[in-house]
């Protein structure tokens, strides 16, 4: 008796494939946010700032890293056989987000005027290879919902590997305070506040009391962590970020703006509001602050964005190219500061001003326009998903502040910076498939 072998159907080798695909995306994906959160590899050999010379720092700021370079380039290749064979699925985020392309564009081409041109086309490549891996990936992912139980594993682990390594001795640094295994505790305690986000809201998709119960453990452990870190900024900011996002959240809702009108009238009223107490009452820029802060200075802050402003003079309209000022060698512009701090640091602590620093006026209103574009997809998100709205603007608002006196914008693979992607592809998914679970 003959047997014949049975021959797969069309459409199951299409979903077998489709299958494959989606789980290599969603691999690509949490190898990317292991990267990107500082625990692939995780820094067990951190800087000691103290025995730092400043010969030693400006060789190793300007040496490029094999091991990163490999890593993105096999990510490039492994998420480059996932969207050649889907292409159309990157199509809404390079139209919905279209002035993102064009900056990273302009981040390339700035090569060409930089005063460091091998050293910008190296970072300004790293810069297009991480959102190109990050996009490709969520574009791919089976649903939204995968792609957050992806980031809610990365945030995970690396909470769990951070807490085991309290008994470390490297893991505090010579203030006593905990870095873990990010290597800086500025560093983890920004991975901190963005894992709470993450984690709140994962809770709403978590249906089960088991996975409710790990989730407040999560949380928990986080919220552990923070204040160990002693950043002040990023601690704050959990807490002001979450606030400050329930006024236009609120606005959208209620008065049916949308969320660019009300950043555009926030903006407005707070410029008025200096204004009428500058002009009219007389107060001074400086006192005004004071109100607000303690240290109107932002712990030495106000002399780098002064020594920024200085710079930028030089070469207002296009910048120093990308990439091409800090930590370029011993031609460092940061070198010939007449204060010794300056001359040891890779970024101006103000994410604002560095893109206008290395980009130019023409460059930092590209990426302006950029976030204005950002905004606009939070319009309709809310209609769709509510949970991942309400994450998408916390963020947002998180990472606006704290560029204020840190630098994550465009900076490479900066974890605020790949975060805030995630959460605005997150939005596009949602908006052009609002069914997708």
């Amino acid at each position: 008796m003959a047997y014949s072998v049975p021959i797969p159907a069309r459409s199951d080798l299409q979903d077998s494939a489709s299958s494959w695909r989606a789980i290599l995306a969603q691999a690509v994906l949490l190898m990317v946010m292991l990267r990107t959160i500082g625990m692939l590899p995780p820094d067990f050999t951190p800087v000691n700032f103290e025995d730092l010379t400043e010969k030693t720092f400006t060789v190793q700021t300007a040496t490029s890293d094999l091991f990163n370079q490999l890593f993105w380039l096999a990510m490039a290749g492994l998420i480059s056989i996932v969207v050649w064979r889907d292409p159309q699925a990157i199509a809404p985020y390079l139209r919905r987000l279209s002035l993102l392309f064009v900056f990273l564009a302009y981040c390339v081409f700035s090569a060409a005027w930089a005063t460091h041109p091998d050293i910008s086309i190296r970072r300004s490549a790293l810069l297009v290879i991480s959102v190109y891996c990050l996009l490709g990936a969520l574009a791919h992912c089976r649903s939204m919902d995968t792609v957050m139980r992806t980031i809610y594993a990365a945030f995970a682990l690396t909470l769990v590997c951070n807490l085991a390594s309290l008994a470390l001795p490297f893991s505090f640094d010579f203030r006593g305070l905990f870095r873990g295994l990010s290597g800086d505790k500025n560093f983890l305690g920004v991975i901190a506040a963005l894992g709470l986000f993450a984690g709140a809201a994962m809770r709403g998709q978590l249906t089960s009391l088991w996975a409710r119960s790990l989730n407040l453990l999560y949380l928990v452990g986080w919220i552990a962590i923070l204040p160990l870190t002693g950043a002040k900024t990023a601690i704050s900011l959990t807490v002001a970020a979450p606030v400050l996002a329930l006024a236009p959240l609120i606005a959208v809702r209620g008065l049916r703006l949308s969320f660019l009108a009300v950043v555009i009238l926030a903006l407005m009223a707070l410029f008025a509001t200096f204004s009428a107490l500058t002009e009219w009452v007389g107060m001074e820029p400086v006192s005004l602050l004071s109100l607000v802060v303690s240290d109107v200075s932002f712990t030495g802050r106000d002399v780098i964005w002064q020594f920024i402003i200085d710079q930028w003079w030089t070469r207002p309209l296009f910048g120093f190219g990308y990439g091409s000022f800090w930590g370029v060698g011993f031609e460092s512009p940061n070198l010939s500061a007449s204060y010794d701090f300056i001359r040891l640091l890779t970024q101006g602590h103000n994410g604002y001003l560095d893109i206008l620093l290395t980009l130019g006026g023409c460059g930092m209103l590209i990426f302006v326009s950029f976030l204005a574009q950002a905004v606009a997809v939070l319009n309709t998100a809310y209609v769709t998903k509510a949970a991942h709205h309400i994450l998408a603007t916390v963020t947002i608002v998180f990472v606006l502040l704290q560029n204020l006196t840190d630098s994550s914008f465009a900076r490479g693979v900066s974890a605020t910076w790949m975060f805030l992607l995630v959460v605005i592809f997150i939005l596009v998914r949602a908006e052009e498939a609002p069914s997708d679970t």
